[in-house]
């Protein structure tokens, strides 16, 4: 994009807050001609970003942050290898560094949706202790959080239903944030905040399909993978146990799209974008 087109766009959308693009078929040259021309436009509140490739390029979130980390209130991006078919097979072509990027340059952000590593942030996992520590330090006004893809699993449990088993790992990913100190160069420490809840109560993971939301078809039957997968948002409180330790009490609000949950969360919109498959 030459000088010339660059600053007639920056002028023309001078005034843009929210840009929202859901790309489902790889073009040629599309990642750079979107990275260009993110970087054109004035600095954004809002940013979603979700791409279905296959793309033989990384997508380079550098200077798309250094544009617009600072005002982000709301960010969603997802970078999928096209429909997951499988309950073992996860189609993310998520990056760890995109993760550590946003988290490290957004201190604003009050909601956030993206995609994971799950073989490298296994729970448990000194990587997961790091990389949770480094979101309660770095994202310190983060009210809604949303893990759009689930990990890969052999099979589901026969006699535990999916709600029960999802929200297991929901919970394992509080309890996670919780037992995490601050990470490594946040005022210098590395435990501090050790035991502190995060600021989450909204928490979700999974993500909206085309027919969740324009049809009334359910997936519990006929596709297990599909269940699993459908997004469920849950709300979170703290409470003290009896050592005086606080420990998570998560409620699943909704199965499939959001319009079912109370009015006192109003950071929802990373739950709304949805894909066409």
């Amino acid at each position: 994009m030459n000088d010339s087109l660059q600053r007639l766009t920056a002028l023309s959308l001078r005034g843009l807050q929210t840009f929202h693009i859901r790309q489902e078929e790889y073009q040629d040259n599309f990642l750079e001609l979107l990275e260009n021309f993110l970087c054109t436009l004035p600095p954004l509140t809002a940013l979603s970003i979700l791409l279905d490739g296959p793309f033989p390029d990384a997508l380079e979130i550098e200077q798309i942050m250094e544009v617009h980390a600072p005002s982000l209130r709301t960010c969603i991006m997802d970078l999928r290898e096209g429909e997951r078919i499988a309950i073992d097979e996860s189609r993310t072509a998520w990056r760890k560094q995109y993760s550590v990027d946003i988290i490290e340059r957004c201190p604003n952000l009050v909601e956030l949706g993206i995609s994971i590593d799950w073989e490298i942030l296994d729970l448990g996992s000194t990587d997961c202790s790091s990389f949770l520590g480094k979101m309660k330090s770095c994202l310190p006004k983060l009210g809604t959080l949303n893990i759009r893809n689930m990990p890969e699993i052999d099979d589901l449990l026969p006699h535990i239903n999916t709600d029960t088993q999802v929200k297991g790992i929901a919970l394992s990913w509080v309890d996670e944030m919780i037992a995490a100190g601050l990470s490594d160069g946040v005022d210098g420490t590395n435990d501090s905040g050790e035991g502190l809840p995060p600021p989450i109560n909204v928490l979700a993971f999974g993500n909206l399909r085309h027919t969740d939301v324009w049809s009334d078809s359910t997936y519990s039957n006929s596709a297990p993978w599909k269940d699993f997968t459908t997004l469920r948002t849950f709300a979170v409180d703290y409470c003290k146990n009896s050592m005086g330790d606080f420990a998570p009490v998560l409620t699943q609000v909704t199965w499939g799209p959001t319009c079912g949950i109370p009015d006192q969360y109003e950071d929802i919109s990373i739950l709304q974008p949805y894909w066409l498959s």
